[in-house]
């Protein structure tokens, strides 16, 4: 009788249990301390019925269904003609269904099998997933996975990394271009072959990458565009404070003064000292740090000995432009500052003492401090050594960041002539600690670099304007989110190439249509959100007991039992 039934919500079984037994004590605790012992065995029994059946009705019961070797098998592109086969020598009566996009409403309440790339991500929420099991289709030919950041500043680098799927023996390449010039190729072979390919943006733009794909032979396989939107350059006004000039500072400051950044820099030669340099901008006065003046700066670079050394008057100002003007300051440490413990807003990160010091895996003559940087929920990591540790992070202190790094002579790359290397470093650092503070923005959800047409994804749109507004600007139903200014609504692209979605002058965002693409990509991206999805699990012998047709129970009797329960320790001390 029981094997007939089974909770739905496993994962919240433990968590339901332990409240439970809580709740059960305190009011076995409650009726045993009552002064009136009447019907005491009758309210502890209620008061065993009400907890059960509450939770019950939270970690939802099904019910088997009907028992049938009448299933169906749901074909979608790029199934197996052998398992098909197989499902049909077990289930001679198996119903056979070819799916492309759209479910058929009459196979909903079925049970049976998905066989091939599966069912798009849009769709599985009308599918019950404990009446269907999923068979992974074909092996993927072509790109699997890609990682690359769709939206650059003037002088980034575009950084593509992914994978690379294809029969054992078989030798590839593959070449980024754009308009047909080849910026940069990777030779690929075998199966789940990992791939870089890499290009530094030039101009600003919007800009459709493509990565080709050739064989041996130099015959082109396929072709996915790479759409990529490039802004111009923001500059940023930048304040050094140091207690004395070094070398690595030196190097810093003169690089981002090139780029066309504002730099000011005060150096403390002695007590009260100091020697004051503006590059890109007009002087000022920098003998005090004050909240005028911070309010200009976007961030302040300052070595902890500096930072030891300040006023009350000039923290004070340092933590509000931080933390409500969203400015960024990135500490140097020094060896106290890693051993003191965290007493200070200043003092954000945990140092761990390591053995020997972590190593960058693309840069290993860098030098880097004998520590770590620990993780926690404020702390967000920048760059991370061979060992997976943090050595430049950022701690989150209201809208700004504070960040700090163990990167040690990192001028050193400089002076070997890898100056591209360095600067990226450095970029990713310093746009690592700068927090955009931009209160609105637009994200499409979409895990390939192409959209298509007529197909529904999720859009997100933070802001605090009111819901009247946006719905005139987007014409498209929103979705609050209770406890921000987030607001989401479904978005179908209409048109092939590029889109333009806008809710006002500076909040915007760039996409590229195109239908026949990243097919490889789109498959494996489908395939694992159906395994995550459809999670029970079958045996070689396909055993048609693991395939029956489970539905919803019947309810009525556990909330009949939770109001005569509940009702009876209500009314019982008042009749």
């Amino acid at each position: 009788m029981i094997d007939s039934y089974k909770i739905l919500h496993t994962e919240w079984l433990w968590p339901v249990l332990m409240v439970s037994i809580f709740l059960f004590v305190g009011l076995l605790i409650k009726e045993v301390t009552r002064k009136n012992k009447q019907h005491l065995i009758i309210r502890i029994f209620c008061s065993f019925v009400f907890i059960i059946s509450t939770s019950l009705l939270i970690l939802k019961i099904q019910e088997k269904g009907s028992y049938s070797d009448n299933y169906v098998a749901i074909l979608t592109p790029g199934y197996n003609e052998s398992q098909l086969d197989s499902l049909q020598v077990h289930y001679p009566k198996l119903e056979k269904t070819k799916v492309t996009d759209q479910i058929p409403q009459d196979i909903l309440d079925k049970a049976g099998f998905i066989l091939g790339d599966g069912i798009p991500a849009y769709n599985l929420g009308k599918m019950n997933a404990a009446s269907f099991q999923y068979l992974e289709g074909k092996p993927l030919n072509g790109i699997i996975k890609l990682d690359y950041n769709k939206f650059l500043t003037i002088g980034e680098t575009l950084n593509i990394n992914g994978r690379f799927n294809a029969q054992e023996g078989s030798t590839n390449k593959l070449f980024l271009e754009l308009d047909g010039l080849v910026l940069d190729s990777a030779k690929v072979t075998g199966n789940n072959h990992a791939f870089k390919l890499k290009t530094t943006v030039k101009a600003a733009g919007k800009f459709l990458f493509s990565i080709v794909l050739k064989d041996s032979m130099s015959h082109v396989i396929s072709t996915g565009p790479l759409p990529v939107a490039v802004d111009d350059e923001k500059l940023k006004k930048i304040l050094f404070i140091n207690q004395f000039p070094t070398f690595e500072l030196k190097y810093l400051k003169n690089y981002l003064s090139e780029e066309g950044h504002q730099i000011l820099v005060r150096n403390e030669l002695s007590s009260n000292k100091f020697k004051f340099e503006y590059y890109n901008t007009a002087a000022k006065n920098l003998r005090y740090i004050t909240e005028t003046l911070l309010n200009t700066i976007d961030l302040v670079v300052i070595d902890s000995k500096s930072l030891d050394k300040f006023s009350n008057s000039e923290l004070v100002s340092l933590k509000a432009a931080v933390s409500e003007k969203g400015m960024g300051l990135f500490i140097i440490p020094d060896e106290n500052y890693t051993t003191r413990k965290p007493t200070r807003i200043w003092d954000a990160f945990i140092f761990t003492p390591l053995k020997e010091a972590p190593k960058l895996k693309l840069y290993p003559k860098i030098e880097i401090s004998p520590y770590g940087i620990s993780k926690n929920l404020l702390t967000t990591s920048i760059i991370k050594s061979q060992g997976n540790r943090n050595v430049a992070a950022t701690s989150k202190l209201g809208k700004g960041n504070i960040g700090t790094s163990l990167l040690r002579n990192t001028y050193s790359l400089w002076l070997s002539g890898q100056k591209d290397d360095y600067k990226q470093l450095w970029n990713k650092i310093v746009s690592g600690v700068i927090s955009e503070t931009n209160d609105q923005w637009i994200d499409l959800k979409n895990p390939i670099p192409v959209f298509k047409t007529n197909t529904p994804y999720q859009m997100v749109i933070a802001s605090g304007t009111d819901s009247s507004y946006l719905i005139n600007k987007l014409h498209f139903p929103l979705q609050k989110d209770v406890y921000t200014h987030t607001w989401y609504t479904e978005l179908r692209p209409e048109s092939e190439g590029w889109n333009y979605l806008a809710i006002n002058d500076s909040t915007a965002i760039n996409y590229y249509v195109e239908d026949e693409s990243w097919s490889s990509l789109n498959a494996y991206k489908t395939r694992q959100t159906n395994k995550s999805y459809f999670t029970n699990k079958i045996d070689n012998k396909l055993v048609a007991e693991s395939n029956i047709k489970w539905k919803e129970a019947n309810y009525w009797l556990l909330f009949c039992l939770l109001i005569l329960s509940a009702g009876y320790l209500w009314l019982e001390p008042k009749l």
